[in-house]
């Protein structure tokens, strides 16, 4: 996670200002009146804000970050490719058998791997068939979890329709290279980051009056895909860096006239 940012040197850079100097000695005039002789000017001084000030709010804000950094999520975003292989007839029916399909999908996560938190979900997944198809992403969750490292993540959404057929879900398989339950005091993106795409799932609902059913398809061949992080400004950068401005600001020589 990129916490330790930008953010962090104008906090730094800020509090190793404030004390760095001693705090400057700002003038006051004050206008006095004697008689017989008119204004005469008395100037009096004083401190600016003590450094022990400076330096707590410094270490304020190092506890804030520790206290928040496990609670922000993740941006991640997934390129990859899997060919279908098999499924039951909706499925094959709806994608055949050898069509290859493109994910290019994003979410958020924070969490370890059982205790994940996903949100953001967005993207497409895309073939064609002899007609241009598009699924369109509009929700991400985990799936299944296993002790041989293998993450599902569920992508729900809408698909083109052929005839009375609709792809509802797809998935996408990960896999960790390792016991996801002995890593969860780490965050699955991290995991994640490091992990390979195995394979994708999609689910195909038939839309009839009398209700609806789903069957599943597996695309299991010719698999590639890329997980990275997503570069977008964090709450917990933008308040170091308003914090880092501030210390700057106090330390600056203030004068009153």
């Amino acid at each position: 996670m990129r916490i330790f940012s930008r953010a962090t040197a104008f906090l730094v850079l800020g509090v190793m200002t404030s004390g760095s100097r001693r705090p400057a000695l700002a003038a006051r005039v004050v206008g006095t009146r004697r008689p017989g002789v008119g204004y005469a000017a008395q100037v009096r001084t004083t401190m600016g804000p003590p450094i022990p000030a400076l330096v707590a709010v410094g270490l304020f804000t190092a506890v804030l970050l520790v206290a928040v950094a496990p609670s922000i999520a993740t941006p991640l975003h997934v390129d990859a490719v899997a060919t279908m292989t098999s499924g039951l007839p909706f499925a094959v029916t709806y994608l055949p058998i050898g069509t290859p399909v493109t994910a290019s999908v994003d979410f958020s996560v924070v969490g370890g791997p059982s205790t994940s938190i996903f949100s953001g979900g967005a993207g497409t997944f895309t073939w064609n068939d002899g007609a241009d198809r598009t699924f369109t992403v509009g929700g991400v969750g985990r799936g299944s979890l296993a002790f041989n490292g293998l993450v599902g993540i569920d992508f729900t959404g809408t698909g083109s329709t052929i005839g009375t057929l609709t792809a509802t879900e797809f998935s996408v398989v990960f896999n960790l290279g390792t016991n996801p339950f002995t890593h969860e005091a780490d965050q699955l993106a991290d995991l994640l980051l490091r992990s390979v795409v195995t394979s994708f799932s999609v689910g195909v609902t038939e839309n009839e009056p009398s209700g609806s059913l789903t069957q599943f398809g597996w695309l299991e061949t010719g698999v590639s895909g890329s997980v990275q992080t997503v570069s977008v400004p964090e709450p917990l950068s933008l308040v170091l860096v308003g914090v880092g401005i501030t210390g700057l600001a106090i330390a600056r020589t203030r004068r009153w006239f």
